[in-house]
């Protein structure tokens, strides 16, 4: 992955080729109750697994973006990469996934405890689309449901780590 880089008040830009582990990227459908595709976006328009999350966190930077589904996971999800400013080589990448649902547009903030806050989309063959937003080491979640005429539980993710923890 090839990040770019530009220090407050220069007029050059640089670079890093920063390596991460392979992901899936070529099926993105996900289809609806209704049987539409409602991430067709994703991979026509979008481009595939563009990365659409950044935050620098103290030393660090993550970067997030929408896998396709295959190579173990059933339905599209979010990759997230944490990388070493300092040495530009990745210290972790995990990933937010579910049997069941598709987890795609990560969506990447900082709170003032320096607490990263992931926001992202949800869906699939037994639920309309919403939107989700849970905060590092934390159980928190605020949803939002698109098309869905009844309020909505988020689905568990299998793995979201503390991302405190070293690995």
């Amino acid at each position: 992955m090839r990040v770019l880089s530009m220090k407050e008040g220069e007029n050059r830009y640089s670079w890093r080729n920063v390596d991460h582990g392979s992901y899936p990227s070529t099926d993105f459908s996900s289809l609806r109750p209704d049987n539409n595709d409602w991430l067709n976006f994703v991979g026509t328009q979008l481009g595939a697994a563009a990365i659409i999350g950044a935050v620098q966190v103290g030393g660090g930077l993550w970067l997030a973006w929408t896998a396709a589904h295959g190579g173990g996971f059933a339905h599209p999800h979010v990759q997230v990469l944490q990388i070493d400013t300092s040495t530009w080589k990745k210290t972790r990448q995990w990933q937010i996934w579910n049997a069941d649902h598709a987890f795609p547009y990560p969506s990447l903030a900082l709170n003032s405890a320096d607490e990263v806050g992931i926001a992202l989309a949800w869906g699939g063959p037994g639920v309309a689309a919403a939107s989700s937003t849970p905060v590092s080491r934390s159980a928190f979640w605020a949803t939002s449901s698109c098309g869905s005429p009844s309020p909505v539980t988020p689905p568990t993710p299998t793995a979201v780590p503390d991302p405190t923890a070293g690995g």
